[in-house]
């Protein structure tokens, strides 16, 4: 049975980007996901080792792990519009760090927080494949 399904062509509906679990981790903790309340370090090991620890690369991220983030956009009267984040990591609805554990996180709060993270962001720098040291 065809479903008619409204799509606006003027607005984007999805960004997709695909990369290898080194970047994804590090993504991770430059959100803060996954922090442990006591760092790993080595004169504290076995307190670790005896339980389980929030960052472990081989469950935060496995085969085909993946992240997304979703964008609602609620009108409560038909005036006010509200718009919230939701992230799932690798199928899982998760609170981000800077959301004060809710999981529909208001956009205003992320884009408050996130945004020294990319205000002296240069992605021309970060992904130049020439190396000006070997000239």
């Amino acid at each position: 049975m065809p479903v008619d399904v409204e799509c606006r062509t003027s607005e984007r509906v999805g960004r997709f980007r695909f990369s290898h679990s080194s970047t994804v981790n590090a993504f991770y903790a430059r959100l803060g996901l996954h922090r442990d309340e006591q760092p790993l370090l080595a004169d504290n090991y076995a307190l670790h080792a005896a339980r389980r620890r929030r960052w472990m690369t081989s469950y935060n991220t496995p085969m085909a792990a993946n992240l997304a983030f979703i964008k609602y956009r609620c009108d409560a009267d038909g005036l006010t519009r509200h718009e919230r984040v939701a992230a799932l990591i690798n199928e899982r609805l998760r609170a981000l760090p800077d959301c004060a554990g809710q999981l529909l996180c208001p956009l205003e709060r992320l884009i408050a927080a996130w945004s020294p993270l990319v205000q002296h962001c240069d992605p021309r720098r970060l992904c130049d494949d020439n190396d000006d040291d070997d000239t």
